[in-house]
């Protein structure tokens, strides 16, 4: 398989915009000596500046050519003992970074692939309280949902379950002409915070999930034919609601009430 057959099947693009990949190690303001996890390494574009910048790193890269490229590029920059490559970012359990690594907070950057963009948000939503920050470069449609409020078309079950952990802002949308294959979509470089304080959402995750799931699984219906039927009784204000109506603070009290 070419190399262009390989990446395209892979659904990964490489950043080749130095005006960019200053501008995303400038935002990670990077502590001497910090570790920080890398998603995506492929090429090394945004790893050797992270190096340099003096960051030790954890990369994942699925494909076996750019892992071998990336070891090899940080032997040659005489950084090989400040970095560590692995395989599937997926594969991989959130508790063996502090397991194996010391790192109760994780924080991340990544140019993660278009296909599984979906699997790694939900992955960080699911392990929320073992992530500080994550920098992720991503589709802008996505980006648009997660940031999206109610009542907006892009609003959905993953801008509730996202903003319910996290404080999402959009650092800058990044052109298609930045990366090598170009896609057909504009990126933009993402930056996913974790809340302080997140209530009983933190203890009762999986019904919060649950919850968010059976609203948006029917977006059109009323919630009083969908949600409330699964469970029970709730405020009668949101009775006759949609899923696109109610905000994150109203899905953490229906929470609220069907723990009660």
């Amino acid at each position: 398989m070419s190399k262009r057959k390989r990446h395209v099947k892979l659904s990964q693009v490489f950043l080749k915009d130095k005006n960019i990949i200053n501008k995303i190690i400038n935002s990670l303001d990077i502590k001497d000596n910090e570790l920080l996890v890398e998603i995506g390494g492929g090429e090394g574009a945004i790893t050797f500046p992270m190096l340099i910048k003096g960051a030790r790193l954890i990369v994942f890269e699925k494909d076996d050519m750019l892992r071998k490229k990336l070891v090899q590029g940080a032997v040659n920059m005489h950084f090989h003992d400040r970095i560590c490559v692995l395989g599937d970012f997926l594969a991989f359990n959130f508790n063996d970074f502090s397991n194996l690594y010391g790192m109760e907070r994780v924080k991340i950057v990544g140019n993660i692939p278009y296909h599984i963009t979906g699997l790694i948000l939900r992955k960080i939503i699911k392990e929320h309280s073992k992530l500080e920050c994550a920098y992720f470069m991503m589709q802008k449609e996505v980006a648009k949902r997660l940031v999206s409020l109610p009542s907006t078309k892009e609003y959905a079950a993953l801008s509730v379950l996202t903003q319910a952990f996290f404080d999402v802002s959009i650092l800058f949308d990044i052109r298609p002409g930045s990366f090598y294959p170009e896609p057909k979509v504009t990126s933009s470089f993402v930056k996913i915070c974790k809340k302080d304080k997140v209530g009983e959402i933190d203890e009762h995750f999986k019904e919060f999930e649950q919850i968010v799931k059976i609203a948006f699984s029917s977006r059109r219906k009323k919630l009083k034919n969908t949600l409330f039927k699964s469970i029970g009784p709730q405020d009668e204000r949101y009775l006759d609601k949609r899923a696109e109506d109610l905000s994150v603070e109203d899905y953490i009290k229906i929470l609220k009430s069907s723990i009660a």
